[in-house]
Formats: structure tokens, C-alpha cells, sequence
């Protein structure tokens, strides 16, 4: 028959054994998703601003609800961030393009090209 303390001294022994266990496979997960990210996403995987800006459009905060009825989102005019690690800019309109005069100059010509994407 055993006592209660060789009870309590195993039972000790194992939690202390299953905790070491616990911590040696928290390391060896934190160092794997450290290795899959610079694999994947190179230096910029140590930069906690780098990989803040890898998300989704919806929530990346870069949209607005649109004015237009038959828009529901457009992007937020005048931004200068980063998405999903690229520069992302935007101008006066909210449109992914330079700065355009809205009259027409001289000798100019434009055209305009509509389509689903």
C-alpha cells in the first residue's frame, strides 16, 4: 500500500513532466510559425508594421461607405499606407492613380474604359 505522500510526489512528478512537455512544444511552435513566416514574407516578417498591414480590404480600414447609391464602398481619397506589404496611395477622388486636372487641357485626349473589374 502506498502513502499519501508517495501519492502526492508522483502525482507531483507528472504535471511537472506534462508542464515541461507543454512549454518544449509552445517553443517548437513559436519557432515553426517564425521559420513558415520568413519563408514566406522574407525580412519583413520581424517588422510588426510590415505584417500589420497584411489583411483584408474590408477590414483594413481603407474604405469608406460611397455617396453613390449604386456604390456601397469605394476607397478613402488621399492615402498613403501600406496593404499587404505594397505602397498603397490613393489620390483627391479615392482612385489608385495620379493627380488629374477635372477640365480637359488643350490638345488632350481621353478615354474612358468601363468594365466588371
Amino acid at each position: 500500500m502506498t502513502s499519501w505522500t508517495d501519492l502526492c510526489g508522483r502525482l507531483a512528478a507528472r504535471w511537472r513532466d506534462l508542464a515541461v512537455a507543454a512549454g518544449l512544444i509552445f517553443v517548437v511552435a513559436l519557432a515553426l510559425e517564425q521559420t513558415i513566416r520568413v519563408h514566406m514574407f522574407g525580412a519583413a516578417a520581424f517588422s510588426y508594421s510590415e505584417m500589420k498591414s497584411m489583411s483584408r480590404l474590408g477590414g483594413s480600414g481603407l474604405l469608406q461607405a460611397s455617396a453613390d447609391p449604386g456604390i456601397v464602398y469605394e476607397l478613402k481619397p488621399n492615402l498613403d499606407t501600406r496593404f499587404n506589404l505594397v505602397a498603397f496611395r490613393t489620390n483627391s477622388r479615392g482612385l489608385r492613380d495620379r493627380e488629374y486636372a477635372l477640365a480637359k487641357p488643350a490638345g488632350a485626349f481621353r478615354v474612358a474604359v468601363i468594365g466588371g473589374s
